[in-house]
């Protein structure tokens, strides 16, 4: 089975967020796991088991990344 994506978010900084969950990811019930992508492709450490409140936050803070 494929963890299923949630969510792809692309930012006008170039960053992207990838959050996925289900089979093999590190997710459980109400949680996610989520990717930074930066804008030369590199994929940041992923953070699992996030909290829909620590999601919002992480959007926000690649949000600001880049100065944008």
């Amino acid at each position: 089975m494929f963890p299923n994506q949630v969510e792809k978010l692309s930012y006008d900084n170039g960053y992207e967020l990838s959050v996925i969950k289900g089979p093999g990811t590190y997710s459980g019930p109400g949680t996610f796991e989520v990717a930074i992508i930066t804008p030369q492709g590199k994929v940041l450490e992923p953070e699992g088991y996030v909290t829909p409140k620590r999601l919002e936050e992480i959007k926000e803070e690649v949000k600001k990344k880049g100065g944008t």
